[in-house]
């Protein structure tokens, strides 16, 4: 049925961009470590360490904002077309209570 293949298409273009976004993360990991740890001598105290830690997890947080803001942006556009065809072939569509799909 065509709906379940575009609906496997969306999924699958969405799950391509969490992995590229996951493998871009380890990526930024590694290099995190290369560049504050290079140094295999070097003693941290408790608040060198935290500090690593806030640098990294904002770090982090910026980058999924982002990722996660375009996640949304494609979808709304995604969405946006298909309500547009519906209205160019004079279908109603009504996309429902988006709220009703997060237990699914």
């Amino acid at each position: 049925d065509a709906s379940k293949a575009q609906v496997a298409k969306f999924v699958a273009f969405f799950k391509a961009k969490r992995e590229r976004l996951l493998s871009d993360r380890q990526a930024e990991r590694d290099e995190f470590k290369m560049d504050r740890l290079a140094d295999e001598g070097a003693i941290f105290n408790q608040s060198d360490v935290s500090d690593m830690l806030d640098t990294y997890h904002a770090q982090i947080c910026g980058c999924l904002r982002e990722s996660i803001d375009e996640f949304i942006n494609s979808s709304a556009v995604y969405v946006s077309q298909i309500l547009l065809q519906g209205e160019q072939a004079n279908v109603a569509l009504d996309p429902g209570d988006l709220s009703s799909i997060e237990d699914r």
